[in-house]
């Protein structure tokens, strides 16, 4: 479990997910990621303002993509925050949350890793605030900080174990 900073669309992870606008009909899916690192592209529509149950839908969703397509690993952007609306506090609750619950539940114990993709600084203090209460670190003592591994377009929080 991570949060990390930087463009998602570079991670290779199995799949990304795609914070979606209304248009998309059906409202989500998955696709194949064509010239992407990462496998496929799960497609989600987040709510327009404060709607909790909804927003929680679409990582639920997501998550239970990626384990009916075998896939083991996942990165999520902010889900309907900036221009949908969404308090970016509680919405990172909801997001984690939601993940921690599908973790807990039969179908996440094939989730091998977690990524939030962070892009606003709002967004990477809550995460860096927020994940130690959902995740703590099972390591007794100081956290777990991933070493800088040279990539000047991320940056790191803690690394959380599922």
């Amino acid at each position: 479990m991570e949060a990390r900073r930087g463009d998602i669309t570079t991670l290779a992870v199995d799949a990304i997910v795609n914070a979606a606008n209304s248009s998309l009909l059906g409202g989500g899916g998955i696709t194949r990621a064509y010239n992407l690192p990462c496998k496929r592209v799960i497609h989600t529509v987040g709510p327009m303002g404060e709607h909790p149950n909804a927003l929680a839908s679409c990582y639920n969703k997501s998550l239970k993509l990626l384990h009916s397509y075998s896939l083991n690993s996942i990165a999520f952007p902010c889900i309907s925050t900036g221009i949908y609306g969404y308090p970016n506090l509680k919405a990172a609750h909801v997001a984690l949350n939601t993940v921690r619950d599908f973790l807990e539940s039969d179908q996440g114990q094939s989730v091998e890793s977690v990524v939030f993709c962070i892009f606003l600084d709002i967004d990477w203090n809550i995460y860096n605030e927020l994940m130690p209460l959902y995740f703590p670190s099972s390591s007794s003592g100081d956290e777990n900080v991933e070493e800088d591994d040279g990539d000047e377009n991320w940056e790191d929080v803690e690394d959380h174990e599922n």
